[in-house]
């Protein structure tokens, strides 16, 4: 039978480990795949916020005065209160897309999540150094495991980022020329084409002067 704390860090490593950054890798790279990836995006981030809520509940009915285990449960509490924000403002209080306050929420969402994701994962540093003070390197298969989470999370959006920006058409400079684009134009046709994008199929550039029935 495991422990109470085994049971309190392992929901909490649900959480703030796997649903958490699965959480933000599917609102930052699979935003194309229309119909499935904002239901996706919400219910693992309403599943990890569960989680967490569990776990610091849990929390407070382990007895242990150490100073380490005091900066966990601080930690802990104020990523999960960095949750409930974000599902209350996901839920509630969204702007809609014509809002001039949607680019204030945007921002603020992208940024509550991420820092929710860095403080989640200073719980679980923490949790597992108070857990394995008297033998450190029992901790550290976990701590390479959460590496190994976190790195794989990286690339996935690495990769996405790259693959997107190769799909993206190579305008010549004469093309720039009869467009009126500069050279120190920075993504100049990158709202239209992301109007234009058709799942399955790639890009299709709006302009005559880049054949628009070409896919690139």
């Amino acid at each position: 039978m495991w422990k109470p704390s085994t049971i309190h860090g392992l929901l909490g490593g649900a959480a703030y480990a796997v649903l958490l950054p699965a959480s933000i890798v599917i609102a930052r790279s699979c935003k194309d795949r229309k119909g499935w990836w904002f239901t996706m995006h919400w219910v693992s981030l309403v599943l990890a916020y569960a989680l967490g809520m569990i776990a610091v509940i849990m929390g407070t009915y382990l007895r242990d005065n150490t100073s380490l285990k005091h900066s966990h449960k601080i930690v802990g509490s104020v990523t999960t209160g960095l949750g409930g924000v974000q599902i209350l403002a996901a839920f509630g209080l969204r702007p809609g897309q014509l809002s001039s306050l949607r680019r204030v929420w945007n921002v603020s969402h992208w940024w509550v999540g991420r820092s929710t994701l860095y403080l989640g994962v200073a719980t679980l540093v923490t949790g597992l150094a108070a857990k394995n003070r008297k033998h450190p390197w029992d901790a550290v298969p976990w701590y390479v495991g959460l590496a190994a989470i976190l790195g794989i999370c990286y690339v996935i959006t690495a990769v996405k980022d790259m693959t997107d920006y190769l799909r993206k058409p190579v305008i010549d400079a004469e093309t720039r020329l009869e467009m009126g684009i500069k050279s120190t134009d920075v993504d100049p046709l990158s709202p239209l084409l992301a109007a234009r994008h058709i799942p399955g199929q790639g890009y299709y550039n709006p302009q005559p002067l880049l054949q628009a029935s070409s896919p690139l």
